[in-house]
């Protein structure tokens, strides 16, 4: 076991597992396969933040995989997690998911993160499709993350990797700061969401490796890998072995979960400041290069528009969030008249309320807004251009 951070978890239910990432370097917790309860070989406590946020409710793994058209019923195909239809959420917000898979690779986005509000967080992850339908299917999951405040508001960047399958999982999770700033929440605050920022994650059948700014924050070195430390290596890398597609979404917690001020904090669904949106400039996949161990650029999108061959926007939700996913809470706004780029938002709003969408006003010039390719920005060897 690595660094005592890994954790197991028995469920009967399960979401999306951007959701489920929210224990730091605990330890073991079993749930009970029939009641969804903790069982008795450890002693698990919810409000400590100590077991798998997903325990506790109970699923029929019967029910068909079959997605109901009916708008008026709330429907949860599969063996459980994402459900369809009226859920009877009050809010919306939003999630986009590519179209194709990717089985290795590095997947870049700015992203100006401006969540200022408990129990919020935005993601930039991969994510295996239907992970949380099909019993016995594996699930696999690389997890980039900001809360937007809650306990772990001094360290509101999240990195998570979960693998397993429907029954259990482990997930290593892992809350950082902002590199050469105070760990303290007003330093983090202004360090991390004033501004559009650099994230990226390098996933290959050896390691994998989270970047912030060009900051490497961690690095994950397979267990099968050439020289691999047996006390230091995970062995959750080489299990991420299938192909995942790259998502992006913002979504409020449900205040209502046991565990949830533990997490990202307590969503005040009366006074919460709505809507909340984040920017994304652009999304850059590379695919991972066997042979030279580099990467190659495969796409760029600026997103001066919305390619829906590319992308495609959610319309599900899922236990513990308080949202339903909306494709009208997915927009582009532009950038000013100069600039045919523009930005991808993602918002949490009341539901079915009108909002407006303005360029973000952040701390940067629109003419910084596109950076260099990243064998300038980041510095690191093997980095290559497709050919034209």
């Amino acid at each position: 076991m690595k660094r005592g951070h890994l954790l197991h978890s028995n469920v009967t239910v399960l979401a999306l597992v951007t959701l489920t990432s929210f224990v730091q370097q605990r330890g073991l917790c079993i749930a009970d396969s029939d009641t969804g309860a903790p069982g008795d070989a450890i002693s698990c406590d919810l409000r400590s933040g100590t077991c798998d946020p997903l325990i506790g409710r109970r699923h029929n793994a019967s029910v068909s995989f079959q997605v109901s058209h009916d708008t008026g019923v709330c429907r949860c195909p599969g063996a459980g997690g994402s459900c369809y239809g009226d859920c009877g959420r009050k809010f919306d917000a939003a999630e986009v998911a590519t179209v194709e898979t990717f089985k290795y690779g590095r997947f870049e986005t700015r992203l100006f993160p401006d969540l200022r509000a408990n129990g919020t967080l935005v993601a930039f992850f991969l994510y295996k499709n239907d992970s949380d339908k099909v019993p016995g299917t594996s699930w696999t999951e690389i997890d980039f993350e900001v809360h937007g405040m809650g306990k772990h508001s001094a360290e509101p960047i999240q990195t998570n990797i979960v693998t397993g399958n429907m029954g259990r999982r482990t997930l290593s999770e892992m809350f950082l700061a902002a590199p050469r700033h105070r760990k303290n929440m007003n330093a983090q605050m202004k360090a991390i969401k004033d501004s559009f920022h650099h994230f990226a994650i390098e996933w290959t059948p050896s390691y994998v490796s989270w970047y912030f700014d060009g900051h490497r924050l961690r690095h994950e070195v397979s267990c099968d890998a050439r020289g691999a430390d047996a006390e230091e290596c995970s062995p959750q890398v080489a299990r991420l072995n299938k192909a995942m597609n790259l998502r992006m979404s913002v979504w409020p917690l449900d205040p209502s979960m046991p565990w949830a001020e533990h997490w990202a904090g307590i969503f005040d669904r009366k006074n919460a400041k709505l809507p909340l949106t984040v920017y994304y400039d652009y999304v850059r996949v590379y695919d991972y290069e066997p042979f030279s161990k580099g990467f190659t650029l495969r796409w760029t999108d600026d997103f001066s528009g919305l390619n829906t061959s590319r992308w495609t926007a959610s319309t599900h939700t899922f236990l513990g969030n308080e949202a339903h996913f909306r494709p009208e809470r997915a927009v582009i706004a532009g950038s000013n008249a100069t600039d045919a780029n523009g930005y991808l938002t993602l918002s949490i709003s009341r539901a079915e309320d009108d909002i407006a969408i303005s360029a973000p006003q952040d701390s940067e010039s629109y003419s910084k807004k596109f950076l260099p390719a990243v064998r300038r920005e980041y510095r690191m060897p093997c980095i290559f251009s497709a050919p034209s």
